[in-house]
């Protein structure tokens, strides 16, 4: 099964999303940047990975750039 990463500081849009598309996806969501690089390097690789631009501790630029170095 694919395995997908949210990244965002919405929780509720992420669990949302989450029931949603559990049936077909194996999703593991992140609460904001940093919480996100600790899952790419935890628990990566991710098939999909699907982040905010727009976070208080870095934006989605920033992160994919760092996911980048993992």
């Amino acid at each position: 099964m694919d395995r997908i990463l949210f990244v965002d500081e919405d929780l509720a849009f992420m669990e949302a999303t989450k029931r949603r598309l559990i049936k077909i996806f194996d999703i593991d969501i992140a609460q904001g940047g940093r919480e996100g690089l600790n899952a790419v390097a935890g628990k990566g690789p991710y098939a999909v990975v699907v982040t905010d631009l727009h976070m208080n501790d870095m934006d989605g630029f920033e992160f994919v750039e760092k996911t980048k170095k993992i």
